[in-house]
């Protein structure tokens, strides 16, 4: 993918590894898989295209670089390490909102983020770019599922304030065939099943507000 790369100067970047799951963090200890076998990924692609940027998603769905705080990751390859980093409003979320409210599960919600992401913009041995390579919702509910609509806010908030460049997923509005199923609906999608029609225009208008 590195070599076809060359000749699509359109591509500007190579994620090495998406949503890797499974593999174990001891008590906040980087883990000597994850920066093992990425760091054979970001050298391979490098070599091959230095023009490249390397995107490192983290632990759990990436959704955890907590463990490269004290880790110099591929320290030769310098300003072409992106890292990156999915949320969405899961089981560790998503109860919050009618328990705890708004205002302390938004606070609760960034703080997740931050300390397990956002922070390598501030590292202090090697501060590195940070992409917030998804966030998502049922593009067939909003904004009237409440709670879907409260993480929105927090996350589009917090994306403005830091001026976060961000992917939002999806655009694609079902599959030729997915999980056994044939043209299988996406409800995350911004598009109809069709792809002939945006899906929700109230949703699109507030993305562009903040693009």
């Amino acid at each position: 993918m590195a070599c076809i790369a060359k000749r699509h100067p359109n591509i500007v970047a190579i994620g090495l590894r998406n949503e890797l799951l499974k593999l174990p963090i001891h008590h906040g200890l980087f883990h000597t898989d994850w920066v093992h076998h990425m760091s054979l990924g970001a050298r391979a692609v490098h070599a091959e295209n230095s023009t490249l940027l390397l995107v490192a998603g983290g632990n759990f769905a990436a959704g955890n670089l907590g463990f490269i705080r004290g880790h110099h990751f591929v320290p030769e390859i310098k300003d072409r390490v992106v890292f990156e980093s999915h949320i969405y409003n899961g089981g560790y979320v998503n109860p919050l909102w009618k328990r705890l409210g708004y205002n302390w599960t938004s606070k609760y919600l960034i703080c997740l983020i931050e300390n397990r992401n956002g922070f390598v913009r501030t590292l202090k041995h090697r501060p590195a770019p940070y992409l917030l390579g998804e966030f998502g919702l049922n593009c067939q509910v909003f904004p009237n599922d409440q709670h879907d609509a409260h993480f929105f806010r927090a996350v589009t908030d917090w994306i403005r304030s830091e001026k976060i460049n961000f992917g939002f997923w999806c655009i694609c509005g079902s599959y030729a065939y997915r999980e056994g199923q044939q043209d299988r609906n996406e409800d995350f999608g911004l598009l109809t099943a069709d792809y002939k029609q945006v899906r929700n225009p109230e949703l699109v208008r507030a993305l562009q507000d903040i693009a």
